[in-house]
This record gives structure tokens, sequence and C-alpha cells, in this order.
């Protein structure tokens, strides 16, 4: 994360494996990875792990993230859609809010 103001890298977020997607808002950072979502707090970079790891939401790529105000969108290469209520606690069962799937 770089910091305009001071013109300088102010945080690093890794991700095991590539990353296919990301989206931000002013809480959070989202990354799309295999079959993973990971879900940074970046007011709180002192910890450089992800607030929540989401595992299970997707079984394939996550190739799309839209953060929609404070409600999180996936998509996948494996047509399933889903929506997380970022607000609404710190683990997948929390957040999940719905899922589509066109298939």
């Amino acid at each position: 994360m770089f910091d305009r103001r001071v013109e300088r890298t102010v945080s690093k977020f890794t991700a095991s494996g590539p990353v296919f997607s990301l989206a931000a808002n002013n809480e959070y950072l989202a990354c799309g990875t295999h079959e993973d979502i990971l879900l940074w707090d970046v007011r709180k970079t002192s910890s450089l792990a992800p607030k929540v790891l989401f595992e299970e939401s997707h079984n394939a790529d996550v190739t799309g993230l839209q953060f929609r105000g404070k409600d999180l969108i996936s998509c996948s290469v494996d047509n399933v859609l889903n929506m997380f209520k970022t607000e609404n606690g710190s683990t997948e069962e929390d957040m999940i809010d719905g899922a589509y799937s066109s298939t």
C-alpha cells in the first residue's frame, strides 16, 4: 500500500499463489486467488495477516471482486456469485449474505 501523502510504501500484503482480482474501499483490501478470497482491514496495517480468509465460497479462480458500500461481491469461473456483508463479523459464516449459481 502506497501512501501518496508521504510518497512511500507503508504496508505490503502477500497472497500465496497468483492473484486474479483486487478490490478496495476505505476499509478493506480484497484479493481473489485460485479458490480463496483474502480480506485485509487497511485501517489496521500493523497486522499483515488477512482479517478473513474465505476458503469455501468458490471452487475455481476468483476473477472478479467489487465493493458496493460495505458489501463485497465476488465471482469466479465456477459460475458462482457471492455477496459478503463485511460489517457483520469476522468469519466467512458471519459475512456470507447470498450466493447465486448460473449452472
